[in-house]
């Protein structure tokens, strides 16, 4: 599922515009962030984690 922002209505406050782009970026940041973990991560690492205490791997999964 992807999140595509319109810029409609056109007549949209400045500070929702400039909120949306804060988020964005941050979020891009943490992807980046969470990915450079993975590539670095071993499979162990990748794979540890239960129902109750969530590993790398899982944790990845969700958010990606």
């Amino acid at each position: 599922m992807s999140l595509i922002v319109v810029d409609d209505p056109s007549d949209r406050p400045a500070w929702v515009r400039e909120t949306i782009a804060l988020l964005t970026a941050w979020s891009d940041r943490e992807r980046a962030s969470l990915l450079r973990l993975v590539a670095q991560a071993d499979d162990a690492a990748i794979a540890a984690g239960t129902d109750d205490v969530w590993g790398l791997g899982q944790i990845a999964v969700h958010l990606l």
